[in-house]
């Protein structure tokens, strides 16, 4: 096994960086380890995580989109490509184009709403267990 340690290593570099180009180009992953953060962001290295979270909202009542398993995506699908177009467009808030594909995306997993809202969480990961555990939320954008 140890002959084979230093072709595993590049090949698993390899895949790494073809699977972010595939992301990028919108196909997903070939290499189901790229998005683990495994070496990007090991566990303990940073106190401050965050996600984004989508809201429906419907007249004057708001409500979290959870991210359940439906019949065109399951769960993490719903989370990763939340994520991913949540932090383009929170990297540039005058991307029309990925507000749009958010929008499309919401109003295909939750049809019943009038607009969307997409909030930034932040919390402290090594704190979920302990009294003093907060999540901050902030809002991005209105998607209409």
């Amino acid at each position: 096994m140890k002959k084979y340690t230093y072709y595993l290593f590049a090949l698993s570099l390899v895949f790494s960086f073809l699977s972010f180009f595939t992301i990028k180009a919108g196909y997903g992953e070939i290499y189901p380890f790229y998005t683990w953060r495994l070496f990007t962001k090991p566990s303990g290295s940073s106190t401050t995580d965050f996600q984004y979270k989508l809201y429906g909202i419907s007249k004057k009542d708001t409500v979290r989109l959870t991210n359940t398993d439906s019949a065109l995506f399951d769960g993490n699908e719903k989370a990763s490509i939340i994520n991913n177009i949540g932090s383009e467009i929170d990297k540039n808030k005058t991307d029309h184009r990925s507000k749009g594909k958010l929008y499309r995306f919401a109003k295909v997993i939750e049809p019943g709403y009038q607009s969307y809202l997409l909030i930034k969480e932040s919390f402290n990961a090594q704190k979920i267990d302990k009294k003093d555990f907060k999540i901050n939320r902030e809002i991005i954008t209105e998607l209409k």
